[in-house]
């Protein structure tokens, strides 16, 4: 009588024994399952954060991001010549956009995208001249930098 009342006592562990393992393992699955969401969400969050603009266009007004030191008409060469300071800023700035303007037209350019390989975005705390040469038809009369349609500075041009 002994014997059969250990077979049970036996049997009735291992029956208490497979819940535990059975709750343990939902518990381990749930934990991975939760783990796996919060990576993939993490990964959506971050890619949609690169879409929107890290800093708003007040602020990069305000910061004085860009500032146009001083705009002329080269009347010899014919070029404008707009000179640019960048303040020190904790953003990144990777494309500039210029806008010269008359009553009538405007023409525009832009510098340091993969469009404008041709010119370099100033560094932080750097002065720099940009040279837009001119038909003989325009005459701009104002000078825009831009970032993003965001108009950071303007310039009324005068003569060199």
């Amino acid at each position: 009588m002994v014997w059969i009342q250990d077979r049970a006592e036996n049997k009735m562990n291992k029956k208490a024994l497979s819940g535990i393992v059975v709750t343990l393992l939902i518990i381990l699955l749930a934990i991975v399952s939760i783990s796996i969401l919060s990576i993939n969400v993490n990964k959506f969050i971050k890619s949609s954060v690169n879409l929107s603009p890290r800093i708003s266009c007040l602020e990069m007004q305000s910061s004085n991001a860009i500032k146009i030191e001083s705009s002329c008409l080269n009347s010899e060469t014919n070029e404008i010549e707009l000179t640019l300071k960048r303040s020190v800023s904790d953003f990144e700035i990777s494309r500039l956009d210029f806008t010269l303007s008359s009553n009538t037209e405007s023409s525009s350019w832009c510098c340091g995208s993969p469009d404008c390989p041709y010119c370099s975005v100033l560094k932080d705390g750097e002065s720099k001249k940009y040279l837009f040469f001119l038909d003989e038809e325009e005459s701009p009369n104002s000078a825009i930098v831009s970032i993003d349609a965001c108009e950071l500075d303007k310039k009324i041009i005068s003569q060199c």
